[in-house]
């Protein structure tokens, strides 16, 4: 790889610490993938007594596909481990990664 490539990142990294999480827009029916980066982008949330006690994570996003304007505001809910315990979407259905991947390489589908 050429330096310029190295400096600003134009590489491949060994591997992708990301979570992906994916969404159908209800609107047009895009199959939209969202990554995370659970380290960075998880909130962390306290017990409603007001104590100091975390009782996990949670994810807020706005998502816009490329489709159709139609926002998609998600909210999904983290353990103390970082992992998806539940989530509200609204204006979309939350979808497998197994849907999504035979969503967009369906002949015709709304993600091309």
């Amino acid at each position: 790889m050429s330096f310029l490539g190295k400096l600003f990142g134009g590489g491949k990294r060994d591997s992708d610490d990301g979570l992906y999480l994916h969404v159908r827009c209800n609107s047009c029916g895009e199959p939209i993938r969202i990554r995370v980066n659970p380290a960075n982008d998880l909130s962390e949330r306290y017990d409603e007594d007001g104590g100091d006690d975390s009782s996990g994570y949670e994810l807020r996003k706005e998502i816009l596909g490329n489709k159709c304007f139609k926002l998609i505001e998600a909210t999904w809910e983290f353990d103390n481990s970082r992992r998806k315990v539940g989530s509200h979407i609204r204006g979309g259905t939350e979808i497998t990664a197994e849907e999504y991947e035979r969503e967009i390489a369906a002949p015709g589908s709304a993600a091309t």
